[in-house]
This record gives structure tokens, sequence and C-alpha cells, in this order.
């Protein structure tokens, strides 16, 4: 994804400079060998997703300090702020016989990746047990917290319990736009003239070269802009405006050559390759070396960004401009915003199944836990109903000019866009070798995606002929 949020950055949301105070790899010592059920102390990793910025960790500790007065158990963070370290850590660790109890937080490509391989302990004998109802949280929650893409939409499974729920907007520099003479985006969703093609529009004219001009100036330079309309954005999400759909588990069929996705794939690359409103870390590289986007946005050069409610403390904070959110435009088809949703599951290897979802309930329950949880400590919305706004309560002091009622109105044109589908990794594994030439304006979009498709379904046909769906 050119010049966007890609999935390990949305994994990192609140990480930025967290990885020097963490320990970078997890040596199976730190366990221990031969753990018994009953054992005192529960084993929780935090590497999944977000969770380990240095100021998420203080919540999260001192719930752990409350856990352990009520329950008499300890629960020992691990932390891996490097993602796909986490996840190859996982696999060792339980191939070693020495997993961790509890993943907190996860979220649901996390959760995908290991579907298929009986990883995940089922807790709804657990929740049946104590009395633990989904019907507590928000219904996008739920349907993470049951993975019904590979259980089935009627299944009874519970594969973790919901630990937070991250909407995103669209944050924009309130002085380039009134620089420029054009008027701010509105503060609804779905408001009218508020489309895609709008949004080009308007990311035009806020994107200058050295001398002033813009893309539909006569002489404009793109080699030479440094003033961009876009960045930090999310070019893959625009392909759900367009209608496309990854799969079709009714057909059991991937759908990267249907004429939506391709539409929507060659929108995104041309907002930098045609339109030249989108800046890429290479384009703004001089604009600081660790996070060279996120440097562009502080030193007030980009418009607009696409903006996680996780990213509010990174993004939002400190900034020397004024700014304020707005919401996505509409695509062609649909009006569609990323859904990011994260959960505690609890793996399947553990010997502490009974401790391990006592502490799942105490933190993700309990609604003043859970409310500390999810806003202090992963910079996310409660997605307890009870605790709905949380959220505002918890971050207006911190933005109090910030129209963060918006992110909560997100919910319903949001949409989760890691559910799972067979051959999950392969085929997540083969998008970069087929949209990464598009999306550098090396390659026509129909053909690459022609040719993902063919590969993609043959991995697809392949899984089904060692596997069996739950459902089925």
């Amino acid at each position: 994804m050119v010049g966007g949020i890609t999935r390990r950055e949305l994994l990192r949301c609140g990480t930025v400079a967290a990885s020097a105070l963490m320990v970078p790899a997890w040596a199976p010592s730190a366990f221990g060998q031969g753990r018994q059920e009953g054992e005192a102390t529960l084993r929780v990793l935090v590497g999944f997703g977000t969770g380990n910025a240095p100021d998420q960790i203080p919540p999260q500790e001192d719930l752990a300090a409350a856990f352990r007065e009520a329950s008499g158990r300890m629960l020992s963070f691990v932390r891996i702020p490097d993602t796909d370290e986490a996840q190859r850590r996982l696999g060792v660790l339980i191939a070693a016989g020495d997993p961790p109890d509890i993943i907190l937080p996860t979220g649901v490509f996390g959760i995908a990746l290991y579907l298929d391989q009986n990883v995940w302990l089922d807790l709804a004998p657990l929740m049946a047990e104590h009395d633990v109802d989904l019907s507590l949280f928000q219904t996008p929650a739920i349907r993470a917290a049951q993975a019904v893409n590979y259980y089935g939409e009627n299944t009874r499974t519970v594969v973790g319990l919901p630990a937070g729920i991250f909407t995103h907007t669209i944050a924009y520099n309130k002085q380039l736009f009134a620089d420029a003479g054009v008027p701010e985006p509105p503060h609804q969703w779905d408001a009218p003239n508020w489309t895609y093609d709008r949004l080009v529009e308007v990311a035009k004219t806020l994107t200058r070269d050295s001398r002033g001009r813009t893309p539909e100036d006569a002489g404009f330079n793109p080699g030479d802009i440094v003033q961009f309309g876009l960045g930090h954005w999310d070019t893959g999400l625009m392909v759900l405006g367009f209608g496309g759909q990854k799969y079709d588990p009714a057909a059991r069929r991937v759908q990267f050559d249907d004429d939506a996705y391709i539409d929507g794939v060659r929108f995104g690359a041309d907002l930098l390759n045609v339109h030249h409103v989108l800046a890429t870390d290479e384009l703004v590289q001089g604009a600081g070396a660790q996070s060279p986007q996120l440097a562009a946005w502080k030193s007030g050069n980009v418009a607009m960004i696409d903006m996680c409610g996780c990213d509010l403390a990174t993004w939002g904070s400190g900034n020397d401009f004024e700014w304020d959110v707005a919401p996505w435009p509409k695509g062609p088809e649909e009006l569609v915003s990323t859904l990011n949703l994260d959960l505690g599951a609890i793996v399947s290897r553990s010997a502490n199944h009974e401790a391990a979802f006592e502490a799942l309930r105490f933190l993700l329950v309990e609604p003043s836990n859970a409310r500390t949880l999810s806003t202090k400590g992963y910079g996310a919305m409660s997605p307890l109903k009870s605790e709905e706004g949380a959220f505002i309560d918890e971050l207006s002091g911190a933005f109090p000019d910030i129209d963060l009622q918006l992110f909560l109105d997100a919910i319903p044109f949001s949409r989760n866009q890691e559910e799972w589908f067979p051959a999950y990794t392969e085929i997540n594994d083969l998008q970069g070798q087929f949209l990464d030439p598009v999306n550098l304006g090396q390659a026509e979009a129909a053909p690459q995606l022609r040719s993902y498709q063919q590969a993609a379904q043959a991995a697809v046909e392949q899984w089904f002929e060692t596997h069996e769906l739950p459902s089925a």
C-alpha cells in the first residue's frame, strides 16, 4: 500500500518510539518449562497489536496489580513490539510446550492467522459457566469475537473477548485549508457531495510544488512537491468504496479480478501516480528518518491524513497548527471507513484455562477495568455497551477542540478488512508481489489483479483439499 497505513502500522498504533524500551525478542527461558495447572503467574503476550507504547504500560500494570490483589494471581506481561516477531515466537513456544496463557490484545488479523491451526481456546463454555454473555458488547465486536467467516454466521464459538474498537476519520490541517481558501470538510457522516472525486479535487488544490503550483497548474513539478494534499493514507480501503470484496464465502472465491476491485486499486494508485497528491515515505524521507510521514504532518506540510483513534496520542498531540477531524468520503458504491477490533484470547495449549479466563473477565468484562484498559491502556473505544461514552469522556480534556464524536459516529459506516478467508497467510503474503508494481506506477491494475486472482484462487482451492470448515 503506497503512502497508506499498512497492516503492520495498524498493529503498532501508538507504539512509536516504544521499541527502544522493550526487550526485542522473547527467549523460551522467560517462561520456564513444565508449567502446571494452577500456577500463580499468568503470562500475557503483548505484541499482536497495540499496548506497548510507554504511556500505555502503566494502566496495564495498575490493572495487573489490582487483579493480583483480587485473585492472588500475577499477570506477567511479555512485550514484543515487533508484530512479526511476536507471531513467530508464539508458534515457537507452542511447539516447545511452553506457550503464553493469554494474547492481549490481538487484532482480527492476529486471530485469523491461526484459526485453522487450533491455537485459540473456545471461550463459550467458560462464558456460560461464569455467566458472561456477548450481548454485553457492541455488535461489530461480537462478529470479531466469533470469527464468523471461519466458524459460520450461526456459530456459538467465541475465540476472544472484545478488548477495543478503533474507528478512523480524516484529520486535516485547518491552516492549510484557510490559506488555500478551501472550505473545510463536513462534520457529519454521509454528507452530500463529500465523495472520492471531491476528495481528489481538494487534495489537488492543497498540493503544491516549491513554486506554489498545484497539479492542475501548467508547469507543476511532481518531483518537487513541498506540500501534499494527502498522507498516511489507506489506499486499500478505497477498494471497498467501489464495492470491491476480497472473498465470497458462498462461492469459495477470491474476487481480486472483479471490476469493482480493479477500479478501487486503480483509484488508490492514481492518487500517487496520476494526481500527484499522495505523500509516501520516499517522497518525504527528508522530513524524519524514523517516521517520515509523521514528521511531514507535524511540520505542517500535509493537509489530510487517515486518523485512527489509536493515532490521537501520536499524530494528534503537540501539533503547532490547528487541526480537526472529518468523516471519510463516500465512494462510487459505498461509504466505508476502517474498523479495527482487538480481542483478548486464551491459547488452547495453556495449562491455566480457568485462571486465564478469570483474568480476561476481570480486565474486559468488569466495566471500570474494561474502560480503563481500552481508553488508557490501548487508546481505544471500549467495546462494552455500558462504556460507550468512555472514549470521549477520557479524551475530551486532551483534545477539547477536536470533534471526537465523529469517531463514535463512524461505527455504522466502518468495516473490518481482516476477517479470515482460506489460505489467509499465503494470500496476504502474495499481496505485495502483485499490488506494489501497481501502486508504484510500474504496472496496470487489471493484468496484475488478474494474475493475483489466479495465484490466490489456486491457494484457496489447495486449502480446501486439506481442510474443512467447522461450519460445514
